[in-house]
């Protein structure tokens, strides 16, 4: 889809039909929650790393939100939603090392299925914990 998606843009959209240009707008939009997808999930384990020894750390870096921000070239607010959305849909990790299940799994599902956007998880995130902020202490 993103070879197709690249070539048509090459070509130009100028004058495309008014059916062509929206398949290929839903289809830029797909591509896109597709990639937020990917990014949630690594921001969520690059984020979820601490201590000294953790990558942004190592790379100078006193966030993993700042880190994936000068790496990827977006804001630091962006980066900021890609680390909370990605933390709160991957699985925590017990004391004893056991795994524990997402804060979020359904969120994580839609996420991963192209339903939801980032911008939307990051919101639905952030209401979620204000209005339960004593569950996951």
């Amino acid at each position: 889809m993103f070879a197709e998606l690249s070539r048509v843009c090459a070509d130009g959209v100028a004058g495309l039909p008014a059916e062509s240009l929206l398949r290929w707008v839903t289809d830029a939009g797909t591509l896109q929650r597709g990639l937020d997808a990917i990014r949630v999930r690594l921001a969520g384990e690059l984020a979820a790393q601490s201590g000294p020894e953790a990558l942004p750390r190592r790379a100078g870096h006193a966030s993993a939100a700042s880190f994936l921000a000068e790496l990827w070239q977006i804001s630091v607010a962006e980066a900021s939603r890609l680390c909370d959305v990605g933390v709160a849909v991957r699985p925590r990790v017990a004391l004893d090392g056991s795994l524990l299940p997402a804060r979020y799994p359904s969120l994580g599902a839609a996420v991963d299925g192209l339903v939801l956007g980032v911008e939307a998880a990051a919101v639905i995130v952030r209401e979620l914990d204000q209005a339960a902020p004593l569950l996951f202490c």
